[in-house]
């Protein structure tokens, strides 16, 4: 067998495979990954992909070619076991990709699967309310009187007679830290609906967003750009100010002051209490400096009284923009 034989035919595979491939577009914006359904070409059974993440394209890139990103899936027949290889490719033009190994003509079904937390985010207009229902039901569970080991015969009797168990120590102490760091994740959940959807309420506000995102202020943007961004304005925001991490209140004060002209009211305590609560969850209640972190009644009756505070104020300032 000569050489050439053999580039010869490993050309033709080639090239039949590359003509073998079934080419799609979609449209990129506000999903986070897609799946792909189509029946396969050697058993006709149907098949379904993974989950395949949207990557998202390079902003600063002076073209669309130059902004795109790419993403690699597969999918697998269930029944014959056969594998397919599934590219996709995103800019900031949209997206687009192809299945090897399937025919141009097979049907595709693409299923888009959205950011349910930024829809969460969007479709939570009553963001005061939703934040009072939620923060009482965490005061609520706070004033449970709780008994404990420590606590007198009496006491103890009574609450086993109401509620039939008494609780170790350890698991009063593991739901209180719960409660602790829920009235922040209730704050987190309120500054990130109440600005997000107070940026999108108005052209305005949108138009100042753009123009005082920091992130923002970093893109280049060419002309020719320009046009292909146009429509796409309102979900490039979306993304980038879901990004945000809405418990780093410096940052998010300087939002509120660059877009709407709001400052926060003052987080001075808050700011204790977030450090708090990120030892709880990413150091296992501890501090950096190994001492363990205890969580009282008290503590958690104090935090609840300052966020709602906070959040009443905050709110009534924005209920007035």
């Amino acid at each position: 067998m000569t050489l050439y034989y053999i580039l010869f035919t490993q050309n033709i595979i080639f090239t039949d495979k590359l003509n073998n491939m079934r080419y799609f577009d979609f449209n990129p914006f506000g999903i986070q990954s897609i799946k792909l359904k189509f029946n396969c070409i050697d058993c006709n059974n149907e098949v379904e992909s993974e989950n395949i993440y949207i990557p998202s394209p390079d902003y600063s890139a002076d073209t669309s070619r130059e902004s795109q990103a790419d993403e690699d899936g597969y999918a697998v027949c269930s029944k014959c076991k056969k594998d397919y290889e599934i590219s996709i490719y995103v800019s900031f033009s949209g997206g687009d990709g192809y299945i090897q190994e399937l025919d141009e003509e097979t049907p595709l079904e693409i299923i888009e699967n959205y950011d349910y937390e930024l829809d969460a985010i969007l479709s939570n207009n009553h963001f005061y309310e939703n934040f009072k229902n939620e923060i009482n039901k965490i005061s609520d569970l706070n004033d449970l009187n709780i008994t404990s080991e420590e606590d007198s015969k009496k006491e103890r009797d009574s609450f086993v007679s109401a509620y039939g168990m008494l609780l170790p120590d350890e698991l009063i102490e593991t739901l209180r830290k719960l409660l602790y760091t829920n009235v922040i994740t209730c704050l987190e959940a309120y500054l990130s609906s109440a600005y997000i959807n107070t940026v999108i309420s108005k052209p305005q506000n949108l138009k100042k967003f753009y123009e005082t995102f920091l992130e923002f202020q970093k893109e280049k943007v060419t002309l020719s750009k320009l046009y292909e961004l146009k429509d796409q304005t309102e979900e490039i925001a979306k993304q980038a100010m879901h990004k945000v991490l809405y418990h780093n209140l410096d940052k998010v004060n300087a939002m509120f002051k660059d877009t709407f002209a709001i400052p926060l009211p003052d987080f001075s305590k808050l700011t204790r209490s977030i450090e708090i609560r990120h030892d709880i969850v990413h150091r296992n209640g501890f501090t950096k400096d190994n001492e363990l972190i205890i969580i009282t009644q008290n503590d958690i009756t104090e935090l609840i009284d300052i966020t709602e505070k906070f959040v009443s104020d905050l709110d009534i300032k924005i209920n007035k923009l």
